[in-house]
């Protein structure tokens, strides 16, 4: 008997292997993701800079690409309007110069 009480569970097991996860629920997990990269760049932001570093990475522009990717999906799991609309376009090259240092004696 204990033959078929483990034929079953491993049944169940290739049905849900071969049956790929709905559209839907992987975009679920995408936006839960994102969320986890969402936090993980404010935390980012929230340390202080190196001031000897010639670039700095454009932690404000990486989050609202973030946003833009993050809008897009919650728009095609639950669209307001049947219409299609244009996507925003991400802004990329998160490289940013760092700023110039100042010399307090040369200030006006």
């Amino acid at each position: 008997m204990s033959n078929t009480a483990t034929a079953a569970p491993a049944s169940a097991k290739r049905r849900q292997i071969a049956e790929p996860m709905p559209e839907h629920a992987r975009l679920a997990v995408a936006l839960r993701q994102l969320d986890a990269v969402e936090r993980l760049v404010a935390q980012e932001m929230a340390h202080p800079r190196d001031d000897r570093a010639r670039y700095h990475f454009d932690y404000a522009r990486l989050t609202a690409d973030l946003a833009r990717v993050h809008a897009g999906i919650r728009d095609y799991l639950s669209p307001s309007r049947a219409q299609p609309r244009d996507p925003a376009v991400l802004l990329g090259d998160y490289r940013q110069p760092a700023a110039p240092a100042t010399d307090p004696e040369h200030t006006p």
